[in-house]
């Protein structure tokens, strides 16, 4: 799928009841998550961890405390043009 096809198709996911994550460290990102919340669950769509970063256990739920930030809008970016 082309990478505007992808930006438009997440736009329009995080225009409804997604959210998304970035995690990153101090010099780079490292994965995203896309999700929504439920009452009794979270539904997780998407969970992406650039190549760069994978088998270093940065998708271990014990290491996702790294810094996050929630974004209503993605801009096409590394982890897009990857």
């Amino acid at each position: 799928m082309p990478i505007p096809e992808l930006v438009s198709r997440l736009d329009e996911w995080l225009a409804g009841a997604y959210r998304a994550s970035i995690f990153e460290d101090d010099n780079a990102v490292l994965a995203y998550a896309l999700y929504r919340e439920e009452k009794n669950h979270v539904y997780l769509r998407q969970f992406f961890v650039h190549r760069a970063h994978r088998h270093s256990g940065v998708g271990n739920p014990e290491n996702l405390t790294q810094k996050t930030k929630r974004y209503k809008k993605l801009e096409a970016g590394p982890l897009l043009s990857a």
